[in-house]
């Protein structure tokens, strides 16, 4: 787990698409993330069962449920002897804040840990020049049309690995239009259709993995998506 410092950040982009509009303040408390996408090795490990389309030890788990996702959370912090930060009860969700279990980054958090947090924040995950991505990111222009193992590129400027490209990336958020408001913390609304999923992945164009572009799937097994750590400090 890589230590963000908290802070302040622009969230959005007024350039992008309708969806990342429009750009407003949000503050972001300090919080553990984690270095690299869960991998297979460690989902199995976790959950006795291995759902990845394409099987190996070093590729991030894919082909997750939101709903698993949560639920290896809580699995992984009953292991390690911490408090689960989700209550699960007929398939919904409820928190405990002050929990310090394994979760699921919020939205907020992930785009701030994703552009190098509060200094010298870039576009991408690691850079802001296009022809450098291929330094930092498994996307459609250079993976060969597969998922790639976790951490063979550049890491962005905080230490993350592959916080563009590779796989999709459950958040904790469903998704919504983006208020203008100033908020801290923000978790999403409280209900919805979609979760937000962030980072591009091996099939996407180059602009899907910019740090702002938003995407939302139903919360059932996608193909292509994967999931990393947050933890509270």
């Amino acid at each position: 787990m890589i230590d963000i410092e908290g802070g302040y950040f622009l969230m959005g982009n007024n350039a992008g698409n309708d969806i990342e509009k429009p750009v407003h303040k949000v503050f972001v408390s300090d919080f553990y993330i984690s270095e690299f996408l869960i991998t297979q090795t460690l989902y199995e490990n976790i959950m006795k069962r291995n759902p990845s389309k394409e099987k190996s030890s070093t590729l991030p788990a894919e082909n997750i449920s939101w709903l698993n996702a949560i639920k290896f959370c809580n699995a992984l912090s009953i292991k390690e002897d911490l408090n689960p930060y989700y209550i699960i009860e007929e398939e919904s969700v409820t928190l405990i804040p002050t929990a310090k279990g394994y979760r699921l980054p919020t939205e907020a958090e992930w785009e701030y840990a994703a552009g190098g947090g509060n200094k010298n924040r870039t576009m991408w995950a690691g850079t802001n020049h296009k022809e450098e991505v291929s330094d930092y990111a498994w996307y459609l222009e250079n993976s060969e049309g597969r998922i790639h193992p976790v951490g063979q590129k550049k890491p962005n400027t905080l230490g993350l690995y592959d916080m563009s490209g590779n796989v999709w990336e459950w958040c904790w958020d469903w998704c919504r239009a983006y208020s203008s408001k100033e908020q801290k913390n923000p978790l999403g609304p409280p209900m919805g259709l979609f979760h937000v999923v962030r980072g591009g992945s091996w099939y996407c164009s180059v602009d899907g993995c910019r740090v702002t572009f938003r995407c939302k799937f139903a919360f059932l097994n996608n193909l292509n998506i994967g999931f990393r750590l947050a933890q509270n400090k």
